[in-house]
């Protein structure tokens, strides 16, 4: 049997190491493996689809598995194993010490439709009841420029989403009082920094997120992380983690169909 080339995109280097320097060699497989940004990785497969597996957003997928335009096939498996209770930031002087506190607040997020921030809004929606639409939003970037969203935003119309332009970032407007709470991937300089104007939504969130998961049973990352996407047509399901080639192995053999 001829070996199957493959291009592999992901970005963890060290989880990836034993694919690139030939200790790990999946059977029957030609593997070229590049090491890119998740962001790079992501724009790169959905706008040109230009690896045969890769790792992608699963808010992009859900999203346009909904609208009814998606040439991808997700692979269940949990890359990115992270809670996101520590990630909403609140003024301390604002009144905001439970989430129904953010109601009617000045929220400023990043993105609106990466996976980690798609966790934040529907666990404050399911958990304590504060709907998207309670708050205003605020979308730009934490220190920099703001990205463009990866896939097209189709919003409800009850949503009330400004985006930041010219010099402005999330940061500067949360220093000025003009956010009243911060959803970020990355903690803030101003926390980083120990300013007194800036906490933790939940300060005990380590406590919080136990709770969430005996709740739930939902693992960190879980249905809601990232998940490997191949294009549809493949015959292969390949997992990006160092002991993958037996994943790789057993499916090649098995010669298993994807499934939407």
């Amino acid at each position: 049997m001829p070996n199957l080339k493959l291009t592999l995109a992901c970005w963890d280097y060290d989880r990836t190491r034993p694919l690139i320097d030939g200790r790990v060699k999946p059977e029957g497989i030609d593997l070229d493996v590049e090491v890119l940004r998740p962001r790079q990785t992501f724009q790169r497969m959905l706008d040109k689809k230009e690896f045969e597996v890769s790792e992608l957003s699963l808010a992009s997928y859900t999203a346009l598995k909904g609208r009814g335009d998606c040439t991808f096939v997700a692979v269940p498996v949990a890359l990115s194993k992270m809670f996101r209770h520590s990630c909403i930031y609140v003024r301390t002087g604002d009144g905001i010490r439970t989430p129904q506190d953010l109601k009617g607040k000045r929220v400023g997020t990043s993105q609106w439709s990466s996976t980690g921030l798609v966790f934040m809004r529907g666990m404050l929606q399911h958990d304590y009841g504060v709907k998207p639409r309670d708050m205003h939003w605020f979308m730009g970037g934490l220190n920099s420029f703001v990205e463009p969203p990866l896939i097209a935003l189709n919003l409800p119309s009850d949503i009330r989403l400004d985006f930041l332009s010219g010099g402005q970032t999330l940061e500067r407007k949360f220093a000025a009082g003009e956010l009243d709470a911060l959803l970020s991937l990355y903690i803030p300089k101003l926390f980083l920094e120990r300013s007194a104007t800036i906490a933790r939504l939940f300060p005990n969130y380590k406590d919080v997120e136990r709770d969430y998961y005996r709740r739930t049973r939902l693992p960190a990352g879980g249905a809601r992380g990232r998940t490997l996407r191949a294009r549809r047509g493949m015959k292969l399901r390949v997992i990006c983690e160092a002991g993958g080639h037996h994943v790789l192995n057993g499916l090649l053999r098995k010669r298993e169909p994807l499934r939407p």
